[in-house]
């Protein structure tokens, strides 16, 4: 199990946000008000959920029986750039509306895209794609316009 915390640092008092099973890569939204972050639902699954900053109502965006994760907010809080594995043996780069609505491939890619991180203005985003094969092994960073795709 993993949980989720906040640290006040004039204080460093911990406080536990979210717990119960395994919780990973959260990501405050741009206005603090809500946490994005990864849950491991099941045996073979993970999803994107968003709960308030302070970790109640949580709630499942994605809802997919696919693996998902390594949610990132763009800078004006409306949507989200996520990773997962619909439909492609490796991870693709998605994006979603911040309610979850919405949902398109963003970069379709091949091997393992991961980590999506938005641009100061919000027209890209960056990603890692890890690649094993006979004459490569390792991981480039690789961009995509959020309005056109790849």
């Amino acid at each position: 199990e993993s949980e989720i915390y906040s640290i006040d640092l004039a204080t460093q008092q911990v406080t536990t946000l979210i717990s119960g099973g395994v919780n990973t890569f959260p990501v405050m939204s741009p206005d603090g008000r809500k946490i994005a972050y990864r849950k491991i639902v099941g045996d073979m699954n993970s999803e994107v959920f968003v709960a308030d900053a302070d970790g109640r109502n949580p709630r499942n965006l994605t809802n997919h029986w696919t693996f998902e994760g390594w949610p990132a907010w763009s800078p004006d809080g409306r949507r989200i750039a996520y990773a997962g594995n619909r439909g492609n043996a490796g991870y693709q780069i998605f994006l979603m509306d911040a309610d979850g609505s919405n949902v398109r491939l963003l970069a379709n890619t091949e091997g393992r895209g991961t980590a999506p991180k938005w641009s100061a203005n919000g027209r890209t985003v960056y990603f890692t794609i890890c690649r094993r094969s006979q004459d490569y092994q390792g991981c480039d960073i690789f961009s995509v316009p959020v309005e056109t795709g790849q």
